[in-house]
């Protein structure tokens, strides 16, 4: 067994379980063979006493009891000294107990009973590190865990054992390099916490170590196509951004629309592309582009504020007025909404209400340039 494995321990700071454990020395005169392992008598073995009792009698031991006691050691105190000497002991006592422990901690994972099952694959990875599937069966109950942990709202511990699984497959990745399946869950584990660099490099390492056509390989090789359209996506989403924001109205239309064609029901992409026919004049095709993005998103103030800048300029203003009053109510100190406020009621005709709009606006910023113009403006009328 390779004494490597001592060096992948997953510590935990709870000692708690290992509170009652005690270290007995065998009789010089015990037999030293044991199926094929030779005890050493200078080595103290670990029980743990049953309930009510401070420690056994030597005659009620039991290799099961100091077996049992060795298992909690290597949940729980993997950096053990002793750790290669009770690995092959206990081998040689149950041979079939890696087998008989996965299943039960399969049966305790499945009932959500975490603790427990945790606590069999933590033992698991220490006593058959040479095993790949014991560290992807403690990486998968973290996860689990901390997925039941996001559902009550525990974020803090939901995060910590997140970090344990990350832990476990960098740590499994160190002791089996050529394992797909390691790559293939660790892909995942960063695909869910969008990591697209990590996902990708986990993702390629399964592909070079995976070459027969499999559903994984299937699986992994359409998550990393969708990975690469979702950067292009993103790119050219980015681009048309850039292109509305210099003037370049045209360039950034035509991207976004491209973006569209692919991503139809992303809010900020119709926002986008109104706010590009708005500033290009367009104002009849921006206003429909506005109101498909407050159909997917009705939660923003500047898309009822951009709408409501194209329904003045087309005189909607009951629609205008309309608009303006949803974004004020989502946001009552937005200053630009509340001059389209003033600059509407100067379109209707009455200067004392858009006098009273453009006064707010100072209220909030003493120097803001559109309440200050048109105050100025309207000064000179009186």
């Amino acid at each position: 067994m390779p004494e490597a494995a001592a060096a992948i321990p997953f510590p935990s700071e709870d000692q708690t379980a290992l509170e009652r454990i005690i270290y007995i020395s065998l009789p010089e005169n015990i037999e030293k063979k044991l199926e094929g392992f030779e005890l050493d008598p200078a080595v103290p073995l670990p029980v743990e006493p049953p309930p009510g009792m401070d420690g056994p009698a030597l005659e009620s031991l039991s290799w099961e009891m100091i077996v049992s006691a060795m298992l909690k050691i290597f949940a729980w105190q993997p950096e053990h000294p002793h750790i290669g000497y009770f690995r092959g002991f206990i081998n040689a006592v149950q041979p079939g107990l890696v087998e008989e422990l996965t299943a039960a901690a399969i049966r305790k994972a499945d009932d959500q009973q975490f603790d427990i099952a945790e606590e069999l694959f933590r033992a698991l990875v220490i006593l058959a590190p040479e095993q790949e599937n014991t560290f992807l069966n403690l990486g998968t109950v973290f996860e689990e865990h901390a997925a039941l942990l996001r559902e009550e709202d525990r974020e803090e511990e939901m995060e910590d054992y997140y970090q344990l699984a990350l832990s476990v497959y960098r740590r499994g990745i160190q002791f089996h390099p050529g394992s797909a399946g390691l790559h293939f869950n660790a892909g995942h584990f960063f695909l869910q916490r969008n990591n697209i660099q990590k996902t990708k490099e986990h993702f390629t390492s399964f592909l070079r170590l995976e070459t027969e056509k499999s559903e994984r390989r299937a699986q992994v090789e359409k998550a990393l196509q969708e990975i690469d359209a979702r950067f292009h996506d993103d790119l050219t989403f980015t681009e048309a951004f850039d292109f509305i924001r210099m003037g370049q109205e045209e360039k950034g239309i035509t991207r976004v629309r491209r973006f569209l064609e692919k991503n139809p029901n992303v809010w900020n992409a119709w926002f986008l592309l109104g706010w590009g026919l708005r500033k290009k004049g367009d104002y009849r095709d921006a206003s429909e582009a506005f109101r498909r993005s407050i159909e997917l998103k009705d939660t923003n103030p500047d898309t009822f504020n951009e709408l409501a800048i194209c329904n003045l300029e087309l005189r909607e203003y009951r629609e205008a007025e309309s608009n303006l009053k949803s974004a004020l109510k989502l946001e009552p100190e937005n200053t630009k909404v509340i001059s389209n406020l003033g600059i509407l009621a100067l379109k209707e005709g009455d200067k004392e209400l858009a006098k009273a709009y453009f006064l707010t606006v100072l209220e909030y910023d003493a120097e803001d340039p559109v309440a200050t113009q048109y105050l100025d403006k309207l000064g000179h009328e009186t």
